[in-house]
């Protein structure tokens, strides 16, 4: 059980990154709560949806924690899935 505060806190959280990405929210970006995950066909794809990302958060007083990021992965745990080129696996 959380505490009310919690509860509220998270979603308020929850609705600001989606305000803040939500010009790419299913274009290129998947989050859940702090987790934002990127994902292109291509590197340069990649490179430029990165910088946008990073542009939109550091806009809105909004920063990444380097030492919580992996970046140009060809396969990533999300959400208990492996997303990747040959597309999506439940993480057995």
């Amino acid at each position: 059980v959380m505490p009310f505060v919690l509860t509220k806190t998270s979603s308020i959280f929850k609705r600001l990154m989606n305000s803040v990405l939500r010009d790419c929210i299913g274009r290129f970006v998947a989050a859940y709560f702090d987790d934002i995950l990127i994902y292109s066909k291509s590197f340069n794809d990649y490179i430029g949806h990165l910088k946008n990302v990073l542009i939109l958060l550091r806009d809105n007083h909004l920063y990444a924690n380097l030492e919580e990021c992996t970046f140009c992965q060809e396969n990533v745990n999300f959400l208990e899935f492996i997303f990747g080129k040959e597309g999506v696996k439940v993480n057995p």
